[in-house]
């Protein structure tokens, strides 16, 4: 990353909690940051042109009150809330400057392992911004062991999801398919160009689906499910799906309501809750629940060697 674009990151990242900072203040915040490496004080002339890049850039004011001691703060907060990408990218830069400051404490902080195929990620970038199609050796994790060659890839989108990342791309389908990134076995521009269609919409592609697996023709459901309380905090503090809504709440527990496709990953991460998390509205995922934990049942009563009931099993793994 360019020296300037992690310096406006960082100031960015600075001022992004609501604070209201002085230049003094601010210039001590990057005397000691782990991206300082080469020891250099931060000019006043140097932040002003950071400041001005930053609205340039990203569209981000960072505004003086000069009625409360010349205090530096962003006057705009709702335009960094609604920039994924952008919150993405402070993201990574916190954790960054946490590692890098943090490198004494080895042996002491677990990451989880980084997946495969984050290599194609500028080559696909550059093939969206020109309008080149891609081509591609794509092994599927659920057809045979030998790989698929496709000589027109036409990237259309990337999504970040559970630490892999994936390609929205049309390669003569019916709609859009979805390629992860670490089953690419081999990737390279070709000299076919494409236009991108203008009524695609990633944000309307995924409207109806939790996780990666687009919903297809199937219709969402009104789904509602209602959460015990040693769940509830973690719902309410990151949401499964932006439609999320809570419409009940007691102490025993808590309903919250959707509108989803009954997809693969939705199915996966309701399992994921346990017995905690019940699916209470009718229509196919409901059904699926049914089925998925009768097929469970009948695999583990036979074997069951548990003494404790159900409920208080799964309380004790929280």
């Amino acid at each position: 990353m360019p020296s300037n674009v992690r310096r406006y990151l960082w100031l960015i990242q600075a001022l992004s909690s609501g604070q209201h900072l002085t230049f003094e203040e601010l210039a001590t915040k990057w005397k000691y940051s782990a991206y300082n490496d080469d020891g250099r004080e931060l000019l006043l002339r140097t932040f002003h042109n950071h400041k001005s890049a930053i609205e340039m850039d990203f569209g981000i004011c960072i505004a003086c009150d000069r009625a409360d001691g010349n205090r530096y703060y962003i006057s705009n907060p709702e335009v960094l809330k609604s920039d994924l990408s952008l919150m993405h990218l402070l993201n990574y830069t916190e954790q960054d400057i946490f590692l890098m400051a943090g490198r004494e404490l080895k042996g002491r902080i677990m990451l989880e392992p980084i997946s495969r195929g984050t290599e194609w990620l500028m080559l696909i970038s550059r093939a969206m911004m020109d309008g080149r199609c891609l081509r591609m050796s794509y092994r599927s994790f659920y057809k045979d062991t030998s790989s698929t060659q496709y000589d027109c890839v036409k990237p259309y989108g990337l999504r970040l999801f559970n630490q892999r990342w994936y390609m929205i791309a049309e390669v003569g389908r019916e709609y859009p398919y979805i390629y992860a990134l670490d089953r690419i076995e081999s990737l390279s521009l070709s000299a076919e160009t494409f236009v991108m269609p203008a009524d695609f919409s990633m944000e309307e592609y995924f409207q109806y689906a939790y996780g990666i697996v687009h919903a297809g023709d199937a219709m969402p459901e009104h789904l509602r499910i209602k959460v015990d309380s040693i769940q509830v905090s973690y719902l309410r503090t990151l949401p499964l799906h932006a439609s999320q809504r809570e419409i009940e709440s007691t102490d025993e527990y808590a309903v919250f309501e959707y509108e989803l496709a009954g997809t693969y990953d939705l199915i996966s991460v309701i399992l994921s809750m346990g017995d905690t998390v019940e699916v209470i509205s009718e229509g196919r995922v409901r059904d699926y629940m049914k089925d998925i934990t009768q097929s469970l049942r009948d695999k583990y009563l036979a074997s069951s060697v548990s003494e404790c009931s159900p409920k208080s099993c799964m309380r004790e793994l929280f």
